[in-house]
């Protein structure tokens, strides 16, 4: 009994023990294949790491062969002739192990494949670097200067308000030729309403002729009745018909009278003879009476229509001229509430508002109620002359006083009217003869300085032509570069021959000087674009280094030895396909905002004798001739490389050159895009390089292979990519300049 329970108690042990082991040898197996996993993963994890390194390596190597041609420009782009072969040399030479040594990472790369996906024809590229070279050449404050120099004293301040006083004067100007050709056609038809040769005066005069025609012939006629008159004449006729009849009888019957009665019967017939002569006397005296009679009465009723036709017509005058009176009212009362509302300097420009005419409410009122005088007596007149009733020529008698006193009345009241009338607008078309004169006097001196601008453009020999053709022509670098950064033109500039109309120029000058001031307020945009462009390149009174001067050459890019000689900068801001062209558009810019500038100062005190011919147009143009001469003066001074004060009345002390201008208008023209373009343009030209072949930007896809050294099965089934026992992995490095 006892035997048989030790056996059971062994074989249970065994069994326990059995397990135990299988148990340890799972445990072991699990430990073992994570032990070899970690292995492969350790080894891959380094092997990538190496593999990192070596193509870091490979990569700053091939950044280090930077162009030097292009670095004085503070470029950096690979120069190499077989970047890839290059890269694919340094990471084998990297990875390599030597002879007799062994590595347990066993790694290699088995494919690079290198995009050079940017280069410095990029123009965002371009700018960066452009960025970093000119932050620590240019710092912000000597962009920002610009702004303090316009500021102080209060310049920007007194820029602003010249601008907004050129813009009130042109309005100001409009509404005063709006009331002025009312005023104009007003005088029209008032001259020929009440004028010397007007229809009042035409009137009157045939009228009082035609008048004093009617009583010389009612006087004449008398009291006779043409009903009367004519029954006489009726009687009086058929009188000498009889008498006659009597005669021709006496004379026939001559053969049967008696000899002795021969002197009798001549007696009778000389008395028949004197009747007949004195009805025939009589009869003519009738016949005068009767065409007096007639004549009066064609004159009357002449006079009777005329009055009726010229009722109208002054009707229609009267209309006419309350019309302009209206609407000349209308636009002086636009131009007085105007002038009130503008929002200008009174302290400064006082006296050039004040002496703009405006006419008074009285001139207006008194004007309509002489013109409804004049037609309230011509009415009277007409009234008088068409109540009295006139059956015969003695009837108008007693009537022409007092119709003569009614005539005279209206044409007397029409006479003074215009007389006072005339004498105020001779008063206003002597001045406006003298505005036009001294408006041609003006013109002509501002047309006599236009003229000078051409001869300081400089000398642009023909031999650069062939240089601009590199740059601008059709398959020039410019269409290339803009081309391939599939932008467009969006630019636009002015020339010398687009500022040679004397009547716009000061127009002109105040509208760039208003593109000043507004520009001024966002000083920050593209301002490290613009001093490069300033920096490393050349323009017209760029001198060598070591002058006295702020417009010396200093740049490592040897500026002054570039093969377009002193006009870079001006192709860079203007872009223009020849050298006059650019250098013009310079002198143009210049000359404006020195006219400008002189015209403000000018506006501040305006010549006495133009203030009193009252246009604001005559003093803003007498103000831009003063000023002409003036920006002129300082175009020489400026071309010559010196410092010119930027304003004689405002800041004395504070000066600009040539360089300073070109400054500012790259700021005013927010053009840098096609200026960088323009930038590479150059620089190709001047070095040769074409910027595409100059990469700043690498990205290396690699894969990586680590032989395993245990499970490749198990990795594979954790995704690894694994073919012939090699772990397999792509990465993808960046670099840059």
């Amino acid at each position: 009994m006892k035997r048989k329970n030790k056996i059971g108690n062994n074989a249970e042990m065994k069994s326990e023990r059995g397990a135990a082991t299988i148990f340890f040898m799972i445990i072991l197996s699990v430990i073992f294949l994570f032990v070899t996993m970690f292995a492969d993963f350790a080894r891959i994890k380094a092997g990538q790491y190496q593999a990192e390194l070596a193509i870091k390596s490979s990569l700053r190597s091939l950044y280090s062969h930077f162009d030097s041609t292009i670095q004085p420009y503070g470029l950096y782009g690979v120069n190499h002739q077989n970047p890839d072969a290059l890269v694919k040399q340094i990471i084998e030479e990297n990875l390599r192990v030597s002879d007799g040594d062994h590595s347990w990472l066993d790694t290699d790369v088995t494919a690079i494949q290198l995009n050079h996906g940017y280069n410095l024809a990029h123009v965002d590229v371009f700018e960066q670097q452009i960025m970093e070279d000119m932050k620590y050449t240019a710092p912000i404050e000597i962009i920002s200067s610009i702004v303090n120099t316009f500021s102080k004293n209060n310049l920007k301040e007194e820029m602003e308000k010249s601008v907004k006083l050129a813009d009130e004067l042109e309005e100001i100007e409009e509404l005063m030729n709006d009331r002025d050709k009312k005023a104009n056609a007003l005088w029209k038809e008032t001259k020929d309403f009440i004028g010397n040769k007007g229809s009042v005066s035409h009137l009157y005069t045939v009228v009082d002729v035609d008048f004093e025609a009617l009583d010389s012939l009612a006087d004449e006629i008398g009291d006779e009745d043409e009903t009367e008159l004519r029954n006489k004449l009726k009687s009086l006729k058929d009188e000498k018909k009889e008498l006659k009849k009597r005669m021709k009888e006496e004379q026939t019957a001559e053969e049967d009278e008696n000899e002795e009665d021969d002197s009798a019967e001549q007696s009778n017939s000389s008395k028949l003879e004197e009747e007949l002569k004195e009805i025939e006397e009589e009869i003519e005296e009738v016949n005068d009476i009767l065409d007096k009679i007639d004549q009066f009465f064609e004159i009357y009723d002449e006079v009777s229509d005329k009055i009726e036709l010229y009722r109208a017509s002054f009707k229609e005058s009267n209309e006419d001229i309350s019309k302009y009176l209206e609407q000349t009212e209308d636009y002086n009362h636009k131009l007085k509430q105007k002038l009130q509302e503008a929002d200008l300097d009174r302290t400064t420009y006082g006296p050039l508002i004040d002496s703009i005419h405006i006419y008074d409410d009285d001139f207006f009122s008194k004007y309509r109620s002489n013109m409804a005088d004049i037609l309230s007596k011509f009415n009277a007149f007409e009234q008088s002359f068409q109540s009295i009733s006139v059956d015969k020529p003695a009837d108008f008698n007693p009537h022409y006083s007092k119709l003569t006193t009614k005539n005279h009345a209206y044409y007397n009241k029409a006479n003074s009217v215009f007389t006072y009338v005339s004498n105020n607008r001779k008063n206003i078309e002597s001045k406006q003869d003298e505005m036009e004169k001294e408006k041609d006097n003006q013109l002509d001196e501002i047309e006599k300085q236009l003229t000078k601008l051409d001869t300081i453009t400089g000398i642009c020999p023909s031999s650069l032509q062939p240089l601009y053709d590199q740059l601008e022509g059709e398959n020039g670098f410019y269409n290339m570069y803009k081309q391939y950064n599939e932008s467009e033109d969006n630019e636009s500039s002015m020339l010398i021959e687009d500022i040679q109309d004397s009547e716009k120029i000061g127009k002109q000058s105040m509208n760039f000087l208003d593109q000043i001031t507004n520009a001024l307020n966002d000083v920050a945009a593209g301002v490290y674009v613009n001093e490069y462009a300033l920096t490393k390149f050349n323009y017209r009174t760029m001198q060598e280094p070591g002058t006295k001067s702020t417009q010396t050459a200093t740049a490592l890019s040897q500026p002054l030895q570039h093969t377009l000689p002193t006009q870079e900068a001006e192709y860079i801001l203007y872009g223009f396909d020849t050298c006059k062209k650019n250098l013009s558009s310079a002198y143009a810019e210049m000359y404006l905002i020195r006219l400008a500038i002189h015209t403000a100062e000018n506006l501040t005190e305006p010549d006495s004798r133009i203030l009193s011919l009252g246009s604001p147009l005559l003093a803003f143009l007498a103000a831009v001739a003063e000023a002409a001469l003036e920006a002129y003066n300082d175009m020489n001074k400026l071309i010559e490389g010196k410092d010119v004060s930027i304003s004689k009345k405002f800041t004395k002390s504070l000066t600009f050159n040539y360089k300073d201008y070109l400054r500012l208008f790259m700021l005013i023209h927010h053009n840098q895009q096609n200026m960088m373009y323009r930038m590479q343009s150059l620089i190709q030209l001047n070095t040769g390089v074409n910027l595409q072949d100059r990469p700043v930007y690498t990205e290396a896809q690699v894969t990586m292979q680590t032989k395993l050294l245990f499970m490749p099965t198990t990795m594979k089934m954790i995704n690894r990519n694994v073919e012939e026992r090699y772990d397999l992995e792509p990465f993808q490095f960046v670099y840059s300049y």
